[in-house]
Parts: structure tokens; C-alpha cells; sequence
């Protein structure tokens, strides 16, 4: 199962580039092994089944990253998904969110389960991301100490501190930034303010910047956005338009409000 599942993302995003070459016979042909994790699918339990590498059902399962729709629809639809993933986080929440390799529901000590916080944005409940990659945030890299902040992960090429780095900006790719049109998945950042410079080698723009407003540490939930000064009703924003340099304004309260933030297409 973990190497349909890896497999799948690598083919597929290998399809995202076929497409774009204008090679879509070739992209036509990645799609069995695109699809062949659906095949680990066990109704009985809702998750994903089988052998895994240095992970268990529960972390594997959410690691479809290229076709969380398709896994929802596996599973009886988003509120279904979102209620099962949720249903870990809270049973692991007094935790650090770190464990062995192939222990524990969620962990955020290794590779596989690194983005399942964020899931939640495309399956319908962005609010649920918020709370989730706050709460990982502080509870498992929130120092700087063996015993909370690196005490027994797996830090393979910096991938630790580049989730670390991204849950605190508030920005991330569940895709890895590998669809034909990347995105961004917003979350409620650590920071009131923060500048990102950006490298003119490879950017239109200067800088790009968040801010927050009402940043307190039990308000983790988004009540309004804006984008250069215009309202943004998603979660998520283009690469296209943070590669162009802008402001990126958040208004944080206590309480979601689940009316903001339209998910990412399939």
C-alpha cells in the first residue's frame, strides 16, 4: 500500500507535466498507477489497508495527496473524511504529536503523516485545518528542545523544519506545488506579521506579506481574508499571484467561521 500510494503522487505529478509538454498520451498512460492506490481501499474500515513503510493505515490513508476528492468519495463523502481524520487528531491531542515509526494515529515525527493537518482543507472543513496545524505547530515544533521541537524525529533533507517553517507562515502544498496551476493552502499563521523576500531570479515580485489582525494564541480560526486589499473567500491562493508579490491580510477570532474558505478543485 505505501508504494501505490507514493507511487501514485510521483506519476501523477509526472502527468501534470506530460499534460503541460502537450504530451497527453504519455499522461494517459500514467493514470493506472495514478489510480492504483484505490485497490488498498477496505470498506470495513474506511482507510487504506496494507503494508506499509515506517507508517500504519491511519497515517497512510491521508497521504493521497493528489486525490483527496477521490479519496472522499471512497470514504462517503468530505464530512465523512473530515470527521474520521478529526477523530484522530482529538484521540491523539494530549500527545506531541510524535511517535515510532508506524505507531499512532497521527504523527508528526516522520514523513507520511506531515500533511494530514492540512487535508481538511480539501475535504470541505478548512476550520479544522486551522485548528489542527496550530495545535501541531506548538504541540510538536513549538521549541526548540529535545522535548518539544526535534526529540525523535525523522529529519530526512529538512523536511521537519520546512513543516515547521510552513505551519508557522500560515502557507502550504498538500501537491507539493506540482499541479499544472500550484497553489497554496492558507492556515492561521504564528506570526502578527511576516515578510517573505522574494528572488528576483525567479520572481516578478519583491516581497510578499501576511499579517494578522486580532492575532491572540486562542484565536486560531479565520474570519476573513483579503488579497491585496481584496476580500479572498478561499483557502488557498495561486502561485501565480504570490510569485507577483502582494499582501496577504487575516482576521483571526476565537470561534470558526465556517462560511469562509472554499477548498482547492481535484
Amino acid at each position: 500500500a505505501g508504494r501505490a500510494v507514493q507511487d501514485a503522487f510521483e506519476y501523477w505529478a509526472l502527468a501534470q507535466m506530460a499534460e503541460e509538454m502537450g504530451r497527453n498520451a504519455d499522461a494517459k498512460a500514467f493514470q493506472p498507477v495514478i489510480n492504483g492506490w484505490k485497490k488498498f481501499f477496505d470498506p470495513k474500515k474506511n482507510l487504506l489497508s496494507g503494508k506499509w513503510v515506517e507508517a500504519n493505515d491511519w497515517q497512510g490513508t491521508f497521504g493521497v495527496s493528489h486525490d483527496i476528492t477521490g479519496l472522499a468519495t471512497l470514504m462517503g463523502g468530505g464530512g465523512e473524511l473530515a470527521d474520521m481524520l478529526n477523530s484522530a487528531f482529538e484521540e491523539e491531542a494530549g500527545s506531541d504529536f510524535v511517535y515510532t515509526y508506524g505507531a499512532g494515529k497521527i504523527s508528526y515525527a516522520n514523513q507520511p503523516g506531515c500533511s494530514n493537518a492540512h487535508v481538511f482543507n480539501h475535504a470541505g472543513h478548512p476550520w479544522l485545518s486551522q485548528k489542527w496545524v496550530r495545535r501541531v505547530s506548538r504541540q510538536a515544533y513549538g521549541g526548540t528542545n529535545p522535548n518539544i521541537g526535534y526529540g525523535g524525529h525523522d529529519e530526512d533533507q529538512g523536511q521537519m523544519g520546512g513543516v515547521s517553517a510552513l505551519m508557522k507562515l500560515g502557507l502550504f502544498s498538500v501537491r507539493g506545488t506540482c499541479a499544472k496551476e500550484p497553489i497554496y493552502e492558507i492556515t492561521t499563521p504564528e506570526f502578527d506579521e511576516v515578510t517573505i523576500q522574494l528572488d528576483p531570479r525567479y520572481y516578478s515580485g519583491k516581497t510578499f506579506k501576511i499579517k494578522t489582525h486580532d492575532n491572540e494564541p486562542e484565536n486560531m480560526y479565520i474570519q476573513k481574508a483579503r488579497l491585496n486589499g481584496k476580500a479572498l473567500d478561499n483557502c488557498w491562493i495561486y502561485h501565480k499571484d504570490f510569485a507577483k508579490g502582494g499582501l496577504l491580510e487575516l482576521w483571526l477570532g476565537p470561534n470558526p467561521n465556517k462560511a469562509w474558505g472554499k477548498g482547492p478543485q481535484s
